[in-house]
């Protein structure tokens, strides 16, 4: 895992520690030597990590998700220069739009359009709550280690038989 901190629109420099396995190095090399370009995953990540929010009830309502998406630098990252607060605010809400609509989707939330509230039901709450323990959990580990630990957890557990 690695980020970036400061102020990338005025800061040059960077410095970040890279943990990985030794079979991963000659990637990380490549992009430490700009041979390949480091891109934000935070847009193709959006409604996992709105889900997130929700989860956690920081975020109940599509306004505060616009808020929310404020405090990152993801149009920055895109290259997107708004003069006026009233355009940067619209860009916001055009890109939280979809995200709550693809998170009611696949039953996760529910989402009221006519006032942007989401909600979660009591039956969706552990299914979104596993969803974000899942995302988390997949983006870190390879899948052979998830498959790995399934295996033992399905051999160990006597629930599962």
């Amino acid at each position: 895992m690695l980020g970036h901190t400061g102020r990338p629109q005025y800061d040059t420099y960077g410095e970040g520690v890279i943990i990985t396995d030794h079979s991963e190095l000659q990637y990380y090399l490549s992009l430490m030597n700009q041979q390949l370009p480091i891109k934000s995953q935070f847009i193709a990540k959006l409604a996992d990590n709105l889900n997130a929010e929700i989860v956690l009830s920081t975020i109940r309502n599509q306004d505060e998700a616009v808020q929310w998406l404020g405090y990152t630098y993801l149009l920055y990252s895109v290259g997107v220069d708004y003069e006026d607060n009233k355009g940067l605010v619209q860009k916001h809400a055009d890109i939280i739009h979809s995200a709550p609509a693809l998170l009611e989707k696949c039953h996760l939330i529910k989402y009221e359009r006519a006032s942007g509230r989401f909600q979660i039901t009591d039956g969706d709450e552990p299914t979104a709550k596993i969803n974000v323990l899942l995302q988390a959990y997949i983006s870190q580990l390879k899948l052979e280690v998830l498959l790995s630990s399934l295996t033992w957890f399905l051999c160990n557990n006597p629930l599962v038989g």
